[in-house]
């Protein structure tokens, strides 16, 4: 039930990612937005790994360990992402209404996904995936592993592309004294 309980926030975070952080606001493209893009990328990584370990079935208690780990930092992680939003986003006026919807929401089905996590466990081992969670689940793993390279590499390359010019303006600098 937790990767299906995943499965329902896929496409609220798809939007967020795909519409609002890399096309609407390029967020990668930012200074000011650094550490919020970290952020981001570490939910990705965060995301794909509860997924994987799931969908491979909870046998012991290490995999439990792990899994609880993970929705704890995606806790953390997420309430960095909010308390650094509001400073990483003044200069575009904030967040708009809509990406706050999807926030809530993506909020609300990571809640539901820890809290089923929290019931099914009592009843370890979990057997892993088969059938349609399975594929939905290969599905999820794919899909984040894309989405993290897409955002990491815009991320990367913008990253390179800000050091290259300032490289450039200091030898300018340098070049003229």
């Amino acid at each position: 039930m937790t990767l299906l309980a995943l499965g329902m926030i896929v496409p609220i975070g798809a939007i967020d990612v795909l519409y609002y952080h890399l096309y609407r606001f390029r967020l990668y493209e930012r200074e000011q937005s650094v550490a919020e893009e970290l952020t981001h990328l570490a939910r990705h990584v965060t995301f794909v790994a509860l997924v994987a370990l799931l969908a491979g079935g909870v046998r012991d208690a290490w995999t439990d360990a792990a899994i609880l780990a993970l929705f704890a930092f995606d806790l953390l992680n997420s309430s960095a992402d909010v308390l650094l939003e509001p400073r990483s986003r003044a200069s575009l006026g904030g967040l708009p209404p809509g990406e706050y919807f999807l926030h809530f929401l993506g909020t609300f089905g990571t809640a539901a996904a820890t809290a089923t996590y929290v019931f099914e466990r009592s009843e370890l081992p979990i057997a892993p995936a088969e059938g349609w969670v399975a594929l939905q689940s290969t599905s999820m793993i794919v899909g984040g592993v894309a989405l993290f390279a897409l955002e990491a590499g815009l991320f990367v390359r913008a990253l390179r592309s800000r050091a290259r010019d300032r490289a450039r303006g200091r030898g300018r600098v340098t070049a003229g004294v």
